[in-house]
């Protein structure tokens, strides 16, 4: 991944940025909402403990390490997954993501929260995301590298 941001750093322009837009390593939350109110059913989980959210982030550090990039500016906002019922969000988590999984506790859970059907209810997966700008550093204001 750090190889992947030398070649970024080497297209930029002199003063260029770059946006990295990435989840968090922190598991998605699983809530129904239901009658106005938002409740937790449980949390994603990854059977790779989600290690490539992991490793981005440390590139990203490397690089900024390096001197390839300087963190000006960073956020962190909820991307959020909207479905009818549970069929449709756990079939969307297994043709999108490669290694999530809803576990069976946290299904039950939901299931039990939104009630009998029929009633207005949705499952929200809300998923932590971080934006980030890094300024280009030109090799003279890059720190020496070690």
């Amino acid at each position: 991944m750090v190889h992947a941001l030398e070649i970024t750093r080497s297209l930029l322009k002199p003063d260029g940025l770059l946006i990295d837009i990435h989840p968090t390593s922190q598991p998605p939350r699983v809530e129904v909402h239901r009658d106005g109110a938002d409740q937790l059913a449980g949390y994603v989980a990854d059977r790779d403990d989600f290690i490539d959210y992991i490793r981005a982030d440390q590139a990203l550090l490397e690089a900024e390490a390096r001197g390839l990039f300087r963190l000006e500016r960073q956020k962190y906002f909820p991307f959020l997954y909207h479905a009818d019922t549970l069929t449709e969000m756990t079939d969307h988590i297994a043709a999108e993501w490669s290694s999530a999984v809803i576990p069976q506790e946290t299904l039950a859970r939901a299931q039990q929260l939104m009630g009998q059907p029929g009633q207005a209810a949705e499952i929200v997966i809300r998923e932590p995301i971080r934006i980030s700008r890094f300024q280009a550093l030109s090799p003279a204001t890059s720190p020496t590298r070690p």
